[in-house]
């Protein structure tokens, strides 16, 4: 074998090993850099400038607007402050802030953050089209809102673990089909509302929410993934739920129930509650009885039951003591039997009407009159 030939055998090995070494681009080390301060970033010059700081932390708050590009902020790790990008309204003891980003189509740049202190806003971006690659996100300190973006189609947090305070708030985007959170544990409060498309909410892990759950969905068939929650400090309203698509364990703990146009069959999931102040049951047409509420002990303040087509009584009430301020309980055109409020006491308003039998709160405590 002669040299040149000797030499291109030899070229020709380097560049197979060469080639087949791991060609995937390695992680840049930013060295830490403490930013302190408050940053409010105008524009994308204004971005770039700060950008080159490389801040791998930020002691303040960080808000964003009118910029088309996030990559400068490839190096931050942790805000301890807010973290704002486009529009957000704050309370008037803060003031008011208004931003909005309509050439923002992605969040790259953002992918590295772990920690931010304070509020995460992402608002009012009418050219982002997904928020998908905040994945080393673990911790919020004081409540997330994604709000009125009007192009993103998923949404995908897939390591927050903690929403340590205030409010998760998912409203008013109206392409928005998948939501999901699969580390999520826990949150102050948990507000979805108002996404006209939204079809799949996912938080598997979701065990305890602080103050309340509030979903709203518009769009059927749907699937709401809540399949370890089982306390709710205050409040637990379900709207426009289908039975099939509702994975929710038996919540053990809730003051106030509000469902609401859902399409379920039966209570299965609320069959451990004990004392409620609000029970409110509406436009729930596929729902004949109330029978896996028998466990209830008590209901202190309201009953609102009405526009519910097949419910025929109210005897998984039975066991409940239930001393309440209001009763409303109307437009059931199947609803016969009242004989599960026996020993009721209503303190203000009373209102039993358009039911296929009405009876007077003196027939309700009445073994006699209180079914037709």
């Amino acid at each position: 074998m002669n040299s040149t030939k000797f030499t291109f055998l030899l070229f020709s090995l380097f560049l197979i090993i060469s080639c087949n070494k791991d060609d995937t681009p390695q992680e840049i080390i930013y060295p830490e850099n403490i930013c302190t301060g408050d940053y409010i970033i105008l524009n994308q010059q204004e971005l770039e400038e700060f950008g080159a700081n490389n801040c791998t932390k930020i002691e303040g708050f960080l808000k964003i607007s009118g910029v088309s590009d996030l990559t400068p902020l490839v190096a931050l790790k942790e805000v301890s402050g807010d973290l704002f990008i486009g529009y957000d309204v704050i309370d008037e003891t803060y003031n008011l802030v208004v931003y909005d980003n309509p050439e923002l189509s992605s969040l790259h740049g953002l992918e590295n953050i772990e920690i931010i202190g304070g509020r995460l806003n992402i608002s009012l971006n009418n050219n982002l089209e997904e928020i998908t690659n905040m994945n080393n996100l673990t911790f919020v300190g004081s409540g997330l809102l994604i709000s009125r973006n009007d192009l993103i189609d998923n949404c995908f947090f897939n390591n927050l673990i903690t929403i340590d305070e205030n409010t998760f708030q998912i409203v008013n985007n109206n392409s928005l089909t998948n939501l999901d959170f699969p580390a999520l544990e826990y949150t102050g409060n948990f507000i979805i509302d108002n996404n006209n498309i939204l079809t799949t909410i996912n938080f598997p892990n979701l065990t305890s929410v602080g103050l309340s759950v509030a979903i709203v969905v518009f769009q059927k068939p749907n699937t709401i993934n809540l399949e370890n929650l089982n306390t709710i400090a205050r409040t637990f309203r379900i709207e426009g739920a289908s039975q099939n698509s509702l994975n929710v364990p038996e919540i053990n703990s809730a003051t106030r129930i509000r469902l609401e146009e859902c399409d379920v069959q039966n209570l299965d999931f609320l069959q451990s509650l004990n004392t409620l102040e609000l029970l409110q049951i509406t436009q729930c047409n596929n729902l004949n009885n109330i029978d896996e509420l028998i466990g209830l002990n008590s209901i202190t303040d309201e009953i609102d039951i009405w526009n519910n087509d097949l419910l025929t009584n109210l005897d998984g009430l039975t066991n409940a003591t239930i001393n309440i301020e209001d009763l409303f309980i109307e437009s059931n055109p199947l609803l016969t039997d009242f004989c599960g409020l026996s020993g009721i006491t209503v303190s203000d308003e009373y209102a039993v009407l358009s039911n296929a039998y009405n009876p007077t709160i003196n027939q309700i405590n009445s073994s006699l009159d209180c079914s037709n």
